[in-house]
């Protein structure tokens, strides 16, 4: 599973920086924005997930649900673009609800991959308690303070990383590929 915080507070952009205009100026590199840093991230994982054999699903609350329960191959892939094209952080449900309202759906030995930009400790201890519930979990957080926003991994990294959950901190221009090595492979 690749769980994406979409709540809308907790996602930054730069308030000066046009769409139009960034894409303009660095064609090549996404807008300094954790939303679309998180959407594209959700689409890179998926498709390399989905191309390795493995089954993929999708959860996120922002601008509406996105529910696609696991499942292989190339229908997959053009399913969770298509859901993730349409989603915007727009949500008003906490990230560490969403967990926590879903956990008992998942099943015990799945894999989360979690993708947030916020800084709340409660959402790491939903994490926590997931993967000392037999769900195994991976944090991918992007970093706030690179986007502009105030810095947060502070708050969640030790607890994460004292429940011995891998994680990868992104920031902003940096490639997903060196991130996803510190992460490791899910």
């Amino acid at each position: 599973w690749i769980v994406l915080d979409m709540m809308a507070d907790v996602h930054i952009r730069q308030p000066d920086q046009e769409e139009g205009e960034w894409l303009a100026r660095r064609p090549a590199l996404l807008p300094p924005s954790t939303e679309e840093y998180a959407i594209a991230l959700a689409a890179s994982l998926a498709a390399y997930l989905l191309r390795h054999e493995r089954m993929v699903g999708i959860l996120a609350y922002g601008s509406r649900r996105l529910l696609l329960p696991p499942h292989r191959g190339e229908g997959q892939l053009e399913r969770l673009l298509e859901g993730l094209a349409l989603l915007r952080a727009y949500g008003e449900v906490p990230f560490h609800q969403v967990l926590q309202s879903h956990a008992l759906r998942m099943a015990r030995g799945s894999i989360l991959i979690l993708i947030t930009p916020s800084g709340d400790p409660r959402w790491a201890m939903a994490a926590r308690s997931l993967d000392s519930h037999g769900i195994r979990v991976a944090a991918m957080v992007l970093e706030a303070a690179s986007f502009g926003g105030p810095e947060i991994s502070s708050r969640v990294l030790p607890l994460l990383k004292s429940a011995g959950i891998p994680v990868a901190v992104i920031r902003a221009g940096e490639p997903f590929a060196s991130a996803l090595e510190r992460l490791g492979s899910p």
